[in-house]
């Protein structure tokens, strides 16, 4: 697998835009611990399932595309009244397979590279049997997850230098070398490693993962 570092630094702003599942869906566990998304939505984060598709090509989409997103997740657990829920297919379990708790939960859609349930599996909002949920079908999950993480976070990366740093050995030496250039060259740099997460070359917190999904690193 190809690993990956990125070292930030705030700066005038720089470039950086933001296989299939067979099964079907929709029952309820538990997913992986290394599927859980680290940080909780901005409350106060709002816009149109329409405009949070901008830049994206679905194969096919049903639902309203004016109604509000109010969060964004791949954790079913971690949905609220107003999120997307993108169900992605993983190597251990598949996202599609909690779609059914997400939509109890609140969510107003699902992206998934499957076809929408049928009319008898329908998915309705709780209590609202007459609005059935948007379903966004795509190629790729992942593949449109960070597009649309940028388009409702803002693009967050359009204001920053960005540096990726991939290899095998030495990832994290290169990233403490580029920080330290960075803020003797008087920027304020912060950095999403293999380790941890650094900015001001404060350790803010441990890396879960290699590299984080688009939806945590955009937010």
């Amino acid at each position: 697998d190809a690993l990956a570092e990125s070292v930030r630094c705030d700066g005038p702003a720089g470039s950086a835009p933001g296989a299939a599942s067979s099964a079907s869906p929709i029952l309820s566990q538990e997913p992986g611990e290394g599927d859980r998304e680290p940080f909780a939505p901005f409350p106060d984060t709002f816009m149109t399932l329409q405009k949070l598709l901008t830049g994206i090509h679905p194969n096919f989409v049903t639902g309203r595309l004016e109604t509000e997103v109010a969060s964004l997740t791949m954790d079913s657990r971690r949905a609220v009244p107003g999120s997307v829920f993108f169900a992605v297919p993983g190597s251990r379990t598949d996202g599609n397979r909690f779609i059914r708790e997400a939509v109890d939960k609140g969510a107003v859609a699902v992206m998934s590279e499957l076809k929408p349930p049928p009319a008898p599996l329908a998915l309705f909002s709780p209590g609202e049997r007459e609005r059935t949920i948007c379903w966004v079908q795509v190629d790729s999950v992942l593949g449109v997850m960070g597009r649309a993480a940028s388009n409702f976070y803002g693009d967050p990366s359009a204001a920053l230098k960005l540096v990726g740093i991939t290899g095998t050995n030495g990832k994290t030496t290169t990233s403490y070398f580029l920080e330290t250039i960075f803020s003797r060259a008087g920027g304020v740099p912060g950095v999403v490693g293999t380790v941890s997460h650094r900015l001001r070359h404060r350790t803010l917190e441990a890396a879960e993962h290699t590299t984080r999904f688009s939806l945590a690193l955009c937010r």
